[in-house]
Order: structure tokens, then sequence, then C-alpha cells
């Protein structure tokens, strides 16, 4: 198999499965996409990280992380309040609210995970994990 099939092969599969949680999410009258569920799951997993956290966590650009946090907050989602070690940071948590629409969004996406890889055995599976691991970066 040659690089370029298998770069085929994933973008074919993450496209589908995006399409398909874009399509349920929408359905479920949810206005997410998939980087603000994970936003979600994040603060869910570590309640109070700060903005600078998750744009560390993320890999991704500051403005960005400011924009969909502004988002979220916006409704009612997420919660900022004053971090008591930095007077100069907040700490952020989901809100009871913003906890079930994780919940929602996330069983959208094991939706789509189970429908993808339906055609493998548990152990295929198992060593596709094991796999794609291998792949990730070393934090």
């Amino acid at each position: 198999m040659t690089n370029q099939a298998l770069s085929r092969t994933l973008r074919r599969l993450i496209m589908g499965m995006k399409h398909h949680v874009l399509r349920d999410l929408r359905d479920a009258n949810l206005a997410l996409n998939p980087p603000d569920v994970l936003l979600l799951e994040q603060l869910a997993e570590q309640p109070g990280l700060n903005p600078l956290a998750l744009t560390k966590l993320n890999g991704c650009d500051k403005a960005l992380i400011t924009r969909r946090v502004r988002s979220l907050e916006a409704r009612g989602w997420i919660k900022r309040e004053p971090d008591p070690q930095d007077q100069r940071s907040v700490q952020l948590s989901l809100t009871r609210q913003g906890a079930q629409v994780k919940d929602q969004a996330l069983a959208i996406f094991y939706e789509a995970e189970t429908a993808a890889f339906a055609p493998l055995s548990d152990a295929e599976r198992e060593t596709l994990l094991a796999l794609l691991s291998k792949c990730l970066p070393a934090d």
C-alpha cells in the first residue's frame, strides 16, 4: 500500500464521518461543529482550564480559541470565573446546559464512529486504535 492510498482512505473516512456528524448535529438543532464539541469535552474532563491552556492543548491560534469560547459562553454552555491564583486569567467550565449539549453531541459522534467501524471485529478495532495511537504526537 502506498502512502497516497492510506492518505486518500483516511481523508474519505474522516470526511464521511464529519458529514454524518454535521448532519446529525444540525438535525438535533445543535449549532456546533466538531472543534466546539472538542472544547466542551475538554472542559468536562478538565474544568478550570483557561483559554491559554486550551490554545496549547488544541495547538491552534489564541484568537480562534477566544472566538470559540465567547460563542459557547454566549449560548450559555460555558462560564468563566476569575482564577484565584492569577487575577489576570479566568477559569472555564461547563454549565449544566453545556454538559447536556456535550453529552448529546458526543452521542452523535459515537454513533458516526460506530457506523464507520461496524465492519471491523473487536480485535481489529483494538489493533486500529493501537496503530493510530502510535501516530499521535507524544505529549
